[in-house]
């Protein structure tokens, strides 16, 4: 039953109904009894029942290029044709290569797990530094912002 209500064309939907005629004559006349166009796939209308829809979208673009369509076609810009590209200029010779780019010329590597100069943590062979870390708090019990309130004296 579910191969008839799947067929896409007639002829599909004609061959499995007798198929299923010769399994089950109940099942088939139990089929015909509702009208195809509402269970079967191949009775099934591909037009558009309702015109508003594609109406719709297309009225709204229409309504945005509406400042558009009195103005004239721009032509296509004409390619540059090729050739060399333009020399360098010479620079002067403190002036970086690329101004936007900061070098990193007379800066020495460190290295993040040693913290010794020349190397970096990759090539490291040194033991691990001891890490710097904030000193330990005096007041831990108290609330932040104070302690005790201290009492005004009256003069």
């Amino acid at each position: 039953m579910w191969d008839a209500a799947r067929a896409t064309t007639v002829v599909d939907f004609k061959k499995e109904m007798k198929r299923i005629k010769d399994i089950e004559a109940a099942a088939h006349t139990y089929l015909l009894a509702f009208q195809p166009n509402w269970w079967t796939r191949s009775a099934f209308s591909t037009f558009c029942k309702y015109d508003a829809l594609l109406n719709n979208i297309c009225e709204s673009f229409n309504g945005y290029i509406l400042e558009a369509r009195d103005k004239p076609i721009i032509k296509m810009l004409e390619m540059k044709p090729p050739s060399r590209p333009k020399k360098l200029r010479r620079r002067e010779p403190d002036e970086p290569r690329d101004s936007y780019r900061v070098s990193k010329k007379h800066v020495q590597i460190r290295c993040g797990k040693c913290h010794r100069y020349r190397h970096n943590r990759k090539t490291c062979k040194g033991q691990v530094a001891p890490k710097k870390g904030k000193a330990p708090a005096k007041n831990k019990g108290q609330a932040v912002g104070g302690g005790k309130k201290r009492e005004k004296e009256v003069h």
